[in-house]
């Protein structure tokens, strides 16, 4: 349906063998002729593991698989030689056989003998995409992501993350991937509008539903737990990246806030900081957070789909492109292309 929209699939490298995950993905990727970015995630919460017969692995050596996992996708998509694909018509011959590798793979981990099974995109290789904002997740950044999805509370977090991120990639002798900032948004054809339009919103989230959605992420049980209280997420075993984050969120006075409020506040953003108002205060907001994180952009979360999307799009959108900050048109063909842009 569309020529030029990047798609971002994720997938867990938890009960996927690498094989099957880049069957799938880079099956996608040459299908969408190469718009295709992966989110490779490790699995932070207790459920996905149990649902497949498995206990939740510690944070750390989640990320140690990861790492031999992706050792066995580099392998498999750098097994096409160049002019290993030739398809060659009038000669009848699709690939040359003998430059295209036999993957014989035996780690600590994981194990895989094949040639794999899809030819590869325009842009070679799906885009890596990756979430970890703890130390350990960030190790896993900079090792192979090409984009970072990171949820900062704030600007000053923001920034932070940014700055850290930097140093990490130049320690590596790496290039710094684009971060790209998750971002909430209320719209509104007002302030007041959307205003109320937030109100309408967190009446609407049971305290029991949104106690249930702090505590998948952060491995814990919330209902269990003061209300009033601030909750003490340290050294979750779960998503520590998030538990990172929301330790840095604000209540009022600069206190930190309750349980119960921290628990509507993620009910609504799942998280996410947030921004409220109208068409041009929601690109004031945007503009504001861009230029003082230094992130390439931002990851946006409607709370409403797609009615909000369609009003972002139709209202905020054009405000950017006058102020010369969001692009008009693409440049290139792949996501890789747009993402370098």
């Amino acid at each position: 349906a569309t020529e030029k929209l990047g798609i971002g699939v994720t997938l867990s490298t938890n009960g996927t063998p690498p094989y099957l995950a880049t069957r799938r993905i880079t099956t996608l990727d040459y299908l969408s002729r190469g718009r295709v970015g992966w989110n490779v995630v490790t699995g932070h919460m207790q459920a996905e593991h149990l649902a497949i017969g498995n206990a939740l692995i510690n944070h750390e050596e989640r990320y140690d698989r990861a790492d031999e996992y992706m050792e066995v996708c580099y392998a498999l998509w750098d097994a096409f030689s160049e002019g290993s694909v030739l398809k060659d018509r009038t000669a009848g011959i699709l690939g040359d056989p003998n430059k295209i590798k036999r993957v014989k793979f035996s780690g600590k981990y994981y194990q895989c003998d094949a040639v794999p099974a899809i030819l590869p995109s325009p842009q070679k290789r799906p885009v890596i995409f990756q979430a970890g904002s703890s130390g350990r997740g960030m190790q896993f950044a900079v090792q192979h992501a090409e984009a970072v999805f990171a949820i900062q509370p704030n600007i000053k977090a923001m920034s932070g993350f940014n700055e850290k991120l930097d140093i990490a990639s130049d320690q590596a002798g790496k290039d710094l991937a684009k971060i790209l900032f998750g971002l909430h948004f209320v719209i509104g054809s007002t302030d007041e509008e959307a205003n109320n339009r937030l109100k309408q919103l967190q009446n609407r989230i049971p305290i029991e539903a949104a106690l249930s959605r702090i505590s998948g992420p952060l491995g814990i049980d919330a209902s269990k737990l003061d209300l009033d209280k601030p909750l003490d997420i340290a050294n979750s075993n779960a998503s520590r990246g998030m538990a990172e984050a929301l330790s840095k969120i604000e209540g009022e006075g600069g206190k930190p806030p309750s349980l119960r409020q921290m628990a509507k506040h993620i009910g609504v953003t799942a998280g996410l900081p947030q921004v409220v108002g109208g068409p041009e205060k929601i690109a004031d907001q945007m503009e504001e957070l861009w230029r003082g994180s230094g992130g390439f952009g931002f990851m946006l979360s409607a709370a409403v789909s797609p009615g909000m999307i369609e009003e972002f799009v139709e209202y905020v959108v054009p405000i950017l492109q006058k102020r010369g900050i969001f692009r008009k048109d693409y440049s290139g063909n792949t996501l890789r292309d747009h993402l370098n842009s």
